[in-house]
């Protein structure tokens, strides 16, 4: 993966840590930190750097995106997502209509989602998707577990 903000390339962002070019071209690698909202960032130059402030650099502008049932995930973690839409800072998502939501799969370890939804992340990662469009008609995957709620 290769993310930048502009000044600095960032080609792994994982949970421990940290590798890429400064914008000074000095490759690095640092630990991965969070804050007390739970966001990723990274020290470099005495400078904290948000993993929300870059973004991926693709060469093709076409995007993949899972399209995956709401059954993927616990009734508790639809009211997560639902309040997220609505009023949450920690977790980028939006809704789609009345019975689904859109949101996006970030590089970064998130230790603060409900386990159900890291698991789906990580599966859309596995498969390159960007986003995920969940909804109650979405595709019921074998590889993930489903409840019928």
């Amino acid at each position: 993966m290769l993310m930048t903000n502009g000044q600095t390339k960032v080609m792994k962002w994982d949970e421990g840590s940290v590798e890429g070019i400064s914008h000074e071209g000095i490759a690095f690698k640092q630990p991965a930190l969070r804050d007390a909202r739970g966001d990723a960032y990274f020290l470099l130059g005495g400078e904290k750097w948000y993993a929300k402030n870059f973004r991926t650099i693709h060469n093709d502008p076409i995007r993949k995106m899972l399209d995956i049932s709401t059954g993927h995930v616990s009734k508790e973690t639809i009211q997560y997502l639902d309040h997220q839409a609505d009023e949450g800072e920690s977790f980028i998502v939006y809704k789609k209509g009345h019975w689904g939501f859109f949101f996006p799969v970030l590089p970064e370890e998130r230790s603060d989602l409900p386990e159900d939804l890291k698991q789906l992340l990580d599966y859309a990662c596995s498969k390159n998707a960007c986003w995920v469009m969940m909804d109650q008609d979405g595709e019921i995957l074998d590889d993930l577990p489903f409840t019928d709620w």
